[in-house]
């Protein structure tokens, strides 16, 4: 979780994008990242860091903190997305 003032400067997409470079590196075939279908953050940096929309897992996140079940939007990089070494 960044600071307010920090959030908009492409850490996060950076980060994950570095991160995605290492897994790739060390071997990886696919990488997948899942947001609460209202997480629309979330939902932006998988898509601004190249993963694709594979779909929904109704019910899959259970929050204690308002006692619900939540959709999850399941998204993948496949390593041969358009990742070079």
């Amino acid at each position: 979780m960044l600071d307010k003032d920090e959030t908009g400067k492409g850490i996060i997409s950076r980060s994950v994008n570095c991160l995605d470079n290492l897994l790739f590196e060390i071997g990886f075939e696919r990488i997948v990242m899942g947001a609460a279908t209202a997480n629309k953050g979330t939902q932006g940096i998988a898509k601004r860091c190249g993963y694709t929309l594979d779909g929904i897992e109704r019910n899959a996140y259970y929050s204690r903190y308002n006692q619900k079940h939540h959709d999850i939007m399941c998204f993948s990089k496949i390593k041969g997305d358009g990742w070079t070494k």
